[in-house]
Order: C-alpha cells, then sequence, then structure tokens
C-alpha cells in the first residue's frame, strides 16, 4: 500500500463522517414535514454505514440515527 493510498482513504472516511455530521443536523434545521416522507429511506441506506469497517464512522452513523 502506498502513502497515496492511505491518504485517499483517510479522507474518505472524513468525507463519510463529515456527511454523517450534516445528516444529523438536518433534524434541527428543517422541518419535520418536509424529512418525515424520506424518513424510512434514509434508515435504510444509514444502516449500511453501522457496518463501515472505521468505528468513528460507525460512531457518527449511530448519533446520526
Amino acid at each position: 500500500m502506498t502513502l497515496a493510498n492511505k491518504t485517499d482513504r483517510g479522507a474518505l472516511q472524513r468525507v463519510r463522517i463529515a456527511a454523517l455530521q450534516y445528516l444529523a443536523m438536518l433534524p434541527r434545521l428543517v422541518r419535520y414535514d418536509v424529512l418525515h416522507p424520506q424518513k424510512a429511506a434514509v434508515l435504510r441506506e444509514l444502516a449500511k454505514t453501522l457496518d463501515d469497517p472505521k468505528k468513528a464512522v460507525r460512531r457518527e452513523a449511530v448519533e446520526a440515527r
């Protein structure tokens, strides 16, 4: 594994964490009646991140639920 690959993986992990943090903020920023129709689909997709190999990403996924 090269240094570039390690850096790319670290960057991808940070992107996944940032996306989950943003997702967790949405209920405070957007009205419930706008978000509710998407809730089931979002939770279904969010469940996939609970299997992420990185613990920090899994932790953020739990917080976002």
